[in-house]
């Protein structure tokens, strides 16, 4: 009797030692009613995520995978499905586990979620494949007011009203720290014609949270997980979240547990693909103070992209425009390096300056870029980027900021030709040609825009200006005879696009 007794608790403990899991299926929605119903099949091979495991759904489109609690459990968007979107849309392809809930001191918080269900089941939607495609990156619209998000719907999401592009990302610092204020965000997404997939920034957190576990609790709220990863044709791409609140400050740093969730993820991506990272304070930056405005654990990182030479990585964060390389100098050690496009502000210099015939202001970035979004266009695993400036056109890629106006002789020895190429890198040639002379080449200059340094002058509503990284100098004749002059800027940037600007000015 005893025996029995013995083996009869180690059959309970036992049982009490084993975790428990999620598990479901992931399935074509052929009725697209949002339930898993007896007729509709399973889909195999699709990565599902707790966040720090990952797996793929066996034939019949069923995962299980172990328990971990307060945490979004996620699929990876196969290329030929698509997710449902909910009405605003914010593509819908998570659970949200928390089963207590945000702690009471979080604002707007994840409400509790109970006992694990006994099955959590992800429908999809098939689409055509599409290797050929274009998307919108957008950089820190940083709201803090409802008047703020208005002009972020009138100066950006007009053009997503009617728009060919496939998705948007947005790349952080939705917010301006008031994060109560995602409700009316969300309001603007809905007026969009596409998914709006979403990177939590340091002005998304939550500053009722103790520590970093809960910080961003109010954005997956809204938004789902903080990372993650979805497939569109030939591109894998992945959201990080590279923002450790650290007590009413943070610095940029990935963390252990995500990176092996994303060395996980990798597992299942072929090596053809091409890997877009996505995050909001950029792996490096040549423009932004070192320390936790970078990524601290960089190189950490690099040794999970080990063996990827297709790496693509988007930031926003510095409220200016940077196209830059990694390479070995800074501990990337691949045959090719990684790109990054640090991709400029939306809200440009935090929604400042004067305003232009629609109520909205001028926003003038700090290294004097004006304020909009990214158009990048992938074709396979190759891809092109073009700035995309608010309210203008997309052939305005250059502004010569000086000589401009009216100048006097005598100061034309002060005086250079100052071009800023929005979209230009250290791989970029720039010419000039003045008075129709044949064309010249100008050098890159890491110096604060002329036309920045006066536009902030004028105007108190605006901050300080920053070094440029795509300023290009040559010398104007100091002989230059009195009269009127015309100069021709123009670059062939990497993509193979040409790229002009005009101006005039007159010496008296």
């Amino acid at each position: 009797m005893k025996k029995i007794t013995l083996a009869l608790m180690i059959l309970m403990i036992g049982s009490l030692l084993v975790a428990s899991e999620f598990k479901g299926t992931v399935y074509l929605d052929e009725n697209r009613n949002g339930f898993y119903d007896n007729t509709e099949r399973g889909i195999a091979n699709v990565v599902v995520s707790n966040g720090l495991d990952s797996i793929l759904t066996d034939a019949n489109g069923s995962y299980s995978l172990p328990e971990r609690k307060d945490c979004v459990l996620f699929i990876t968007k196969p290329t030929e499905y698509m997710t449902a979107v909910n009405e605003y849309n914010i593509p819908q392809f998570y659970y949200i586990h928390y089963p207590e809930g945000s702690p009471e001191n979080i604002i707007m918080g994840i409400k509790p979620t109970g006992d694990l269900p006994e099955a959590i089941n992800f429908p999809l939607y098939p689409i055509q494949v599409k290797n050929n495609f274009d998307i919108v990156a957008i950089g820190d619209p940083q709201t803090k007011t409802v008047e703020e998000i208005d002009y972020l719907r009138d100066d950006i999401f007009v053009d997503f009203v009617n728009t060919d592009k496939q998705f948007a990302i947005v790349l952080g610092d939705i917010m301006d720290n008031h994060v109560e204020l995602f409700p009316d965000y969300l309001q603007v997404c809905k007026t969009s014609n596409f998914p709006i997939y979403n990177v939590p920034g340091n002005h998304d957190l939550n500053f009722n949270a103790v520590d970093d576990k809960h910080s961003l609790d109010t954005f997956i709220s809204f938004f789902g997980p903080a990372y993650y990863s979805f497939d569109y044709g030939n591109v894998h791409f992945v959201v990080l979240d590279d923002v450790e609140y650290i007590g009413s400050s943070y610095f940029g740093n990935v963390g252990k547990e995500q990176l092996e969730w994303l060395a996980n993820d990798l597992k299942y991506v072929s090596e053809d693909k091409l890997i877009v990272l996505t995050m909001h304070i950029p792996i490096y930056s040549f423009v932004d103070n070192p320390g936790k405005d970078h990524m601290k654990d960089m190189k950490e990182l690099f040794k999970v992209l080990e063996g990827r030479e297709n790496i693509l990585a988007l930031a926003g964060h510095t409220h200016t425009l940077e196209n830059d390389f990694l390479g070995a100098s800074l501990g990337w050690h691949g045959e090719n390096p990684i790109h990054i496009i640090v991709a400029g502000a939306a809200c440009g210099s935090w929604w400042g300056g004067p305003m232009d015939e629609r109520g909205i202001p001028e926003a003038l970035q700090t290294d004097g870029v004006p304020n909009g979004i990214n158009l990048i266009s992938f074709d396979g695993s190759s891809y092109s980027h073009l700035y995309k400036s608010a309210n203008f056109d997309e052939d305005f890629q250059i502004r010569i900021s000086t000589p401009r106006g009216n100048i006097k002789q005598k100061a034309l020895k002060f005086t250079d030709i100052m071009a800023n190429v929005f979209n230009a890198g250290d791989d970029s040639e720039v010419f000039y040609s003045l008075d129709g002379a044949a064309f010249d080449g100008m050098k890159k200059k890491n110096l604060y825009d002329p036309y920045v340094q006066s536009v902030y002058k004028k105007n108190l509503a605006y901050g300080t200006a920053r070094l440029c990284a795509h300023l290009y100098s040559a010398p104007l004749p100091k002989d230059l005879e009195r009269g009127v002059h015309t100069i021709i800027v123009k670059y062939t940037d990497r993509y193979g696009k040409t790229h002009s600007q005009s101006g005039i000015f007159k010496v008296y």
